[in-house]
């Protein structure tokens, strides 16, 4: 007639789908936040190569009276890595996120 499954086979097939939503759900992340950090490499190369045109465009090489603030800031903005990325500072925006999204998400508007 009908059959009472095993608690033990019940018990491993609930473990098994937890651990699979678990492991695709830091698939996920993980995915998102290596797509955040190329993002932000991208954005510094573009800032980079921007300080670098006005640095060049207003010949700070020369270190013109009048703009040597400014070319000072080109010169920090230029030396800075592009590659630099801070994975934890992106790890807890996505969290942020995530549960801003959920609290607006269970609050009535």
């Amino acid at each position: 007639m009908f059959e009472v499954p095993c608690p033990i086979k019940l018990k491993l097939c609930m473990f098994s789908f937890f651990f699979i939503t678990a492991i695709a759900g830091l698939w996920v992340v993980v995915h998102d936040i290596r797509a955040q950090a190329a993002q932000r490499r991208e954005n510094n190369a573009l800032e980079r190569s921007k300080c670098q045109s006005l640095y060049d465009a207003n010949h700070c090489g020369y270190r013109p009276p009048a703009l040597s603030d400014a070319c000072h800031e080109w010169l920090e903005c230029l030396r800075q890595d592009v590659e630099a990325v801070n994975h934890l500072e992106l790890l807890a925006m996505y969290a942020a996120d995530a549960c801003d999204t959920f609290i607006r998400g269970i609050h009535p508007s």
